[in-house]
């Protein structure tokens, strides 16, 4: 959807303000971070790829240097709102970002990990929301946050303290 709205912007010609810039590139991050990580947890979940915690040496020197990165060029983003190729190659490094948070973790942490990754789907849709002014997307995605945090504190199994310490 960000994607979609951003090429509109551009084919157009419309002028993007830094603010609505950075709610847009906020929701392209976190969506595209999102859909990538919960399509590699729920593989591991279900034990179509490995389940076991696929470690490397560095993979935390590694996923910091891409987080800073993408931060890297989420603010020149917004400082430089028409800029296409920048939008595009975050959205694709906020990809491989995601499944770079999620191979090292194990099939026993997938289930909370993906409790974890539903809650940051919602505040992905309700910034989009606020992104493309529409009331009804805010709502519908702060909704859906409420809904998985209550969900996942019901299930024992909220997702932070459990997804992202080591056993």
């Amino acid at each position: 959807m960000c994607a979609a709205e951003y090429y509109a912007d551009i084919r157009l010609g419309q002028f993007i303000s830094r603010p609505e810039m950075a709610t847009l590139g906020l929701a392209m991050l976190l969506g595209a971070t999102t859909i990538s990580a919960t399509v590699i947890a729920v593989r591991k979940f279900r034990g179509w790829i490995t389940p076991e915690a696929v470690r490397y040496r560095g993979w935390e020197f590694v996923s910091g240097c891409a987080a800073a990165f993408i931060c890297g060029m989420f603010v020149y983003l917004i400082v430089y709102p028409l800029t296409p190729w920048v939008f595009y190659s975050t959205m694709a490094l906020a990809f491989v970002f995601g499944a770079l948070l999620v191979i090292p973790m194990d099939r026993t942490r997938a289930r909370s990990t993906v409790v974890l990754l539903d809650v940051l789907s919602c505040a992905a849709a309700c910034v989009a929301g606020f992104a493309f002014h529409s009331l009804g997307l805010a709502v519908v995605g702060a909704l859906g946050l409420v809904l998985s945090i209550v969900t996942g504190d019901g299930a024992n199994r909220a997702g932070a303290e459990d997804a992202m310490t080591d056993t």
